[in-house]
């Protein structure tokens, strides 16, 4: 009687399509996989698996880096006044904020907007005995109008 012996001589297959990156931004990572295939099939339409993996070295899968663009984080920036609305008495001060990046650039996702516009009391020294006027007057004065 003869005696056939098949011997399975293994090796990696092509990676697969890598897996869904780990972060949207900042450096994520994604694995390739890849199956451990009996070569003498591996010609054939539907290549047999090899059971023992360990045939294959370690080169059923890679790690590789994805995203690597910073992550972009806005916040409101802080409240900046405008001049006062008075020369004299009290008056109020124009508020603005932005939303802006880290790297101070105009951003569009800032979240707990309660307005990027609004006033605080300003207040100078009495009136008394001097004319109110609005800042704007009071400029046009002092430059000479």
């Amino acid at each position: 009687d003869d005696i056939l012996i098949l011997i399975l001589v293994c090796q990696p297959g092509p990676y697969e399509p890598a897996t869904q990156c780990s972060k949207t931004c900042g450096n994520g990572t994604q694995t390739l996989n890849r199956t451990c295939l009996n070569i003498a099939s591996a010609s054939s339409s539907i290549p047999q698996t090899c059971s023992n993996v360990s045939q294959c070295g370690t080169n059923t899968s890679t790690v590789g880096t994805c995203n690597p663009d910073v992550c972009i984080i806005c916040n409101w920036s802080t409240w900046a006044n405008g001049p006062c609305s008075v020369t004299c008495g009290t008056g109020s001060y124009i508020r603005t904020t932005n939303c802006i990046d880290q790297f101070f650039r105009n951003c569009t996702t800032c979240t707990n907007n309660t307005g990027t516009i609004n006033s605080r009391p300003c207040f100078y020294p009495s009136c008394t005995g001097r004319r109110r006027r609005s800042l704007t007057s009071w400029l046009l004065s002092w430059l000479g109008d």
